[in-house]
């Protein structure tokens, strides 16, 4: 499925808490397909907070500007609470995922497995496709470049206030029925004093965020509206957050249409 390394000129587009790359790739029936790369950077409360300036202009604090229209959200968010990255977009093949469990805070490996596997049964529980499928620990997963393996790990982003940041490869443009996911990493920013924080309050909760970055993988868009707060889709976090550990009723509206 995935055996498009692809070559060209790389346009990078930047969308307020998130990055679009596209590459020029070989064409196929009926149009030309790009392996195009997302990056969601999911925020600490209080850090990277868009504004709009005097000259009608969205400012987020990564100096990446576009039209306040587009200032609360940069993906298709619904009154309803939920968002896609794009219709369509989502994995048309189970695929397992690879977990490094170096970490700085002492987390045992079995301790981070159990987590991932909590986390994206999450998501499956709610469709009739089984979207993640097993969890593998490899020491080798590291983040950042394609490379037909689904990598979770730890690692220093160089901004302050990033919790989390996934990125995603696929095909998101053209007609939606040829959208396609390949391939997601997710790196949880070392910045943070990882566990559970339903023992230790003021940690940063792993499963809480696993949550949230799992459903980037899974194809589903971040949510700025303050009313959608409640929705594990919200794009922002803080230590002790548990309330992403569960889908909410935006959620689960979203990934059941986006799996129909």
């Amino acid at each position: 499925m995935k055996k498009l390394l692809v070559f060209g000129i790389i346009l990078t587009l930047i969308f307020g808490a998130f990055m679009v790359t596209v590459v020029t790739a070989k064409p196929t029936v009926g149009y030309k397909k790009h392996l195009e790369k997302i990056t969601f950077i999911h925020y600490k409360r209080g850090f990277a907070k868009p504004t709009c300036n005097n000259n009608g202009v969205c400012e987020p604090e990564l100096g990446e500007k576009k039209n306040c229209a587009d200032c609360k959200n940069g993906g298709e968010e619904t009154s309803n609470c939920y968002g896609f990255i794009s219709r369509g977009f989502k994995w048309k093949t189970t695929e397992d995922f690879y977990i490094n469990p170096a970490n700085p805070d002492g987390l045992s490996s079995a301790f981070i497995k159990n987590i991932m596997i909590v986390a994206t049964d999450e998501w499956n529980k709610y469709t009739t496709f089984n979207i993640f499928g097993s969890a593998i620990l490899d020491n080798s997963a590291g983040w950042g470049e394609y490379n037909e393996k689904n990598e979770i790990s730890f690692g220093d982003y160089p901004q302050t206030g990033v919790i989390a940041v996934t990125n995603i490869w696929g095909y998101f443009s053209g007609p939606p029925g040829q959208r396609e996911i390949l391939e997601y990493d997710i790196m949880f920013d070392t910045d943070f004093t990882w566990g559970d924080a339903t023992v230790i309050n003021m940690t940063m909760d792993l499963q809480n965020i696993a949550v949230h970055e799992f459903g980037h993988g899974a194809g589903m868009d971040d949510l700025y509206t303050t009313s959608c707060s409640l929705e594990t889709m919200y794009g922002y976090s803080t230590e002790g957050e548990t309330i992403k550990r569960d889908l909410h009723t935006g959620d689960i509206i979203g990934i059941q249409k986006l799996y129909a």
